[in-house]
């Protein structure tokens, strides 16, 4: 890839729902690690100067409320393995593709948010089940944003997505919710909307990113869904006005800036 070192390039990826539930009595990963291998290559050969994850990275459902006494489903999983894996498989390998200087943003999701439902039920836990702890965000050098917070990469807005809520015609809704150039994930579909006000030369859109998760997981039951696996990624102008290019995934592979990933 021919780019300028001057040029602001960014990632933004969600969903990847890192961790494993209990299928058949067997521990199954809910993340896909072939697609967020794939997406790392990516990464590696478009050198981002931004990176966002945004949010649901992290599964957490070892400490989910959804499970609450059902030991059976959590039994053996241990949420200090799944943070470390989380550490080793995502949070390391994709910062280190960002450029020197570069940024890098993660967005509490709804399930990260559970870390602090759990400790909500028990204070005891307080300062020891913590994300930013866990996964050694701030310490080396990543920006977190709370639930229902948006980061911002010129005048486009990222949010995880949990507060648009559901139906069919989400990135519209988004849009009309913000009034803003919204990007966001949780849904883990592709979607995009426009709006152009008559008074207002620039188009806005609203757009969902899909997630790098398994597409069935056994909470789903094997209930047909909208999922589709896929990320985010553009280039950034001095002006704010951005480029974005949503990729999705079909049977494993990808094209992205002319090359054939798989």
């Amino acid at each position: 890839m021919n780019m300028s070192k001057s040029e602001s390039r960014y990632i933004n990826l969600f969903d990847a729902h890192y961790g494993h539930e209990l299928k058949g009595g067997h521990r199954k990963p809910l993340h896909d690690q072939k697609a967020i291998d794939l997406v790392l290559k990516f990464c590696s050969d478009f050198k981002p100067t931004h990176l966002t994850f945004g949010g649901d990275m992290l599964d957490c459902g070892v400490i989910s409320h959804w499970k609450e006494n059902k030991h059976r489903q959590v039994e053996g999983l241990r949420l200090l393995k799944e943070t470390e894996g989380c550490t080793t498989d995502l949070v390391k390998p994709f910062a280190a593709t960002v450029v020197k200087g570069g940024k890098l943003v993660y967005h509490v999701g709804n399930h990260e948010q559970w870390l602090e439902d759990y400790v909500d039920a028990n204070p005891s836990m307080e300062c020891l089940v913590d994300l930013d702890k866990l996964l050694k965000l701030t310490q080396t050098g990543w920006k977190i944003i709370p639930l229902g917070g948006a980061s911002k990469l010129g005048k486009l807005y990222i949010v995880h997505g949990d507060q648009i809520g559901g139906g069919i015609h989400v990135a519209k809704k988004a849009l009309e919710i913000y009034q803003r150039n919204i990007h966001f994930g949780h849904l883990h579909t592709s979607q995009s909307w426009t709006s152009v006000a008559p008074l207002d030369d620039e188009p806005k859109q609203g757009v969902a990113i899909p997630g790098l998760c398994q597409r069935n997981p056994l909470y789903s039951k094997d209930s047909p869904n909208r999922w589709v696996q896929g990320f985010e990624y553009g280039w950034l102008e001095p002006s704010g006005n951005f480029h974005s290019k949503v990729v999705v995934m079909i049977n494993g592979r990808f094209w992205a800036e002319g090359r054939l990933y798989k």
